[in-house]
């Protein structure tokens, strides 16, 4: 099993601890693809100092666990796409094949979160 515990991530002054609901959230398409981008390499910059990772990569089927502690809480489909950056991060930095349910069995877990300090995403990877 391997975990991920995703830093906050900047673009210009603003950051954030989670990604953003793009379903819900209104943004100018050159806004979202600044965020999408660096939710990416914040994904794959945590793969790379991560140590435990697996010998045959990509990895041909995984069980994917996000865990997102936010203080307002998306509805079901709004977590499954907010987490479409970190997905497209694991298929860029090559942990996984694809995004598709061939290749990850995928589950959103959120949790509520008190305070600001206290929002962020992890991953567990089971392979």
């Amino acid at each position: 099993m391997i975990t991920l515990i995703i830093p906050p991530v900047a673009v210009g002054r603003q950051t954030r601890r989670v990604p953003h609901n793009m379903q819900n959230q209104r943004m100018h398409w050159a806004a979202r693809n600044r965020w999408n981008v660096a939710w990416r390499e914040a994904v794959g910059w945590e793969w790379t100092r991560n140590k435990e990772k697996p010998s045959p990569l990509p990895l041909k089927f995984a069980k994917i666990q996000v865990v997102l502690s936010v203080m307002k809480l998306f509805d079901k489909d709004g977590s499954y796409s907010a987490v479409k950056p970190i997905l497209d991060g694991l298929t860029a930095v090559g942990a996984i094949i694809d995004d598709s349910p061939q290749y990850i069995d995928l589950e959103v877990v959120q949790n509520k979160s008190y305070h600001r300090k206290d929002e962020g995403v992890k991953i567990y990877i089971n392979y």
